[in-house]
């Protein structure tokens, strides 16, 4: 996921869902992308719960989560 969202041009749409679980199966790399997308919950993510994201690669402050 990390090299991924790394490798998509700015201003990318980028559109993300877990069903199950996302803790732990999200590196530090990969979050921290995702915060830099705007993402306030990425980080706050629980065992097992589930989770969406929409944002644009290089705008920080126009995520939906």
């Amino acid at each position: 996921m990390e090299a991924f969202l790394k490798s998509l041009p700015k201003f990318t749409l980028v559109i993300v869902s877990a069903k199950d679980e996302a803790s732990k199966k999200l590196s530090k790399g990969a979050k921290k992308l995702f915060e830099g997308m705007g993402s306030k919950e990425v980080s706050k993510i629980g065992f097992r719960e589930s989770w969406a994201f929409v944002g644009l690669k290089g705008a920080r402050n126009m995520a939906v989560e």
